[in-house]
Order: C-alpha cells, then sequence, then structure tokens
C-alpha cells in the first residue's frame, strides 16, 4: 500500500514540475517563428542552389 501512495504521489510530484516548467505563451510563439524561418531560409537556400545548377547546365550546353 506504501507503494501504491509513493508511486501517486511521485507522480502528481512529477506532474506539477512539469506544468510549473512548461514554456510560456510567448516562448511558444517564439519557437513556433524560428522553425517556420528556419523552414523558409532552408526554402530559398534550395532554390538558390537549384538556380545554380540550372545555370551551370546552360553554360555546359553553350560550349
Amino acid at each position: 500500500m506504501f507503494m501504491l501512495i509513493s508511486g501517486v504521489v511521485l507522480l502528481l510530484l512529477v506532474l506539477y514540475v512539469a506544468y510549473r516548467y512548461r514554456p510560456s505563451r510567448r516562448e511558444r510563439l517564439i519557437f513556433a517563428e524560428r522553425g517556420s524561418r528556419e523552414a523558409a531560409l532552408n526554402r530559398a537556400a534550395s532554390q538558390t542552389v537549384q538556380r545554380y545548377l540550372a545555370q551551370e547546365k546552360r553554360n555546359e550546353s553553350a560550349y
């Protein structure tokens, strides 16, 4: 019985700590914005590389 009670108390303690130290609304917005910004930068970089490779191909076919 003691093990059951101590297990429940431990679970409640862990849940309380997780709730207490969760990121605030502002931090969550910042993380989401950072993720979308990184995705946009990756897309832009990928497009730049594709453009460069297409230019290289055109230059090679010109010779």
